[in-house]
């Protein structure tokens, strides 16, 4: 029964960092994820709760992480009703970008050894994409899954000011970049902030993630 009540705090702290967030004027620095996740965490260490008996009352939310991205098929259906050149383009910078991307970050992360690499190489793929990815490639499932909310967060929270930087002033583009590197926590935020290219953001990301899903096990198979 006790490890239930973890179930309950994690969904009221999700909902408290959202109003939280919604009184500070939508502050990407006050993205639900770190303020949800970073309560808990005390809470955790103050109560001396185990990981086990927290995954334990929290398995109802993971069963739910399947469904929430198939969801994503609703922004995704619009955007494939737009068509055209335009989205046959995102979809191979989708593709080129995440390989960069994996192929960068996993062969800096593969010298920290395999298990490293495997979760740096998925770390721009959703949780749900990732960790399957990172158990037919011998991966850690729990390290692959916090490099990916990291990566997630940090795109949601920097991700805006990194794309004005670099003058990136195109919102689809930009939605592109977001659903490219920072898979569906920074789809969130795109949605969030311009939902009409919401679209563009989903389908980078589940562009992104079918690609790695069919050509990492490959590469990791051929490099053993």
């Amino acid at each position: 029964m006790t490890a239930y009540l973890w179930l309950l705090s994690t969904v009221a702290a999700t909902v408290l960092a959202v109003r939280l967030r919604a009184r500070l004027g939508g502050h990407p620095a006050a993205n639900p994820v770190v303020l949800a996740a970073g309560a808990l965490v005390v809470g955790l260490l103050v109560t001396h709760t185990s990981q086990a008996d927290f995954v334990r009352g929290t398995r109802p939310l993971r069963l739910l992480l399947g469904p929430a991205t198939v969801a994503l098929a609703v922004p995704l259906a619009r955007q494939l009703r737009r068509g055209g050149r335009r989205t046959r383009l995102e979809a191979g910078a989708a593709t080129v970008g995440g390989f960069v991307t994996a192929a960068v970050a996993g062969g800096l992360g593969a010298l920290g050894g395999r298990q490293v690499g495997v979760a740096m190489a998925t770390k721009s793929v959703t949780t749900a994409i990732a960790v399957p990815i990172a158990g037919a490639a011998d991966g850690s499932a729990a390290l692959t899954a916090a490099s990916v909310v990291a990566t997630g967060v940090l795109g949601a929270v920097c991700g805006g000011w990194v794309l004005d930087r670099m003058r990136v002033r195109d919102v689809r583009a930009r939605a592109v970049a977001m659903g490219t590197t920072a898979h569906a926590i920074g789809t969130a935020e795109v949605l969030r902030t311009t939902p009409d290219q919401g679209g563009s953001s989903v389908q980078a990301m589940l562009v992104n993630g079918i690609a790695t899903a069919l050509w990492l096990p490959v590469v990791l198979s051929v490099l053993s």
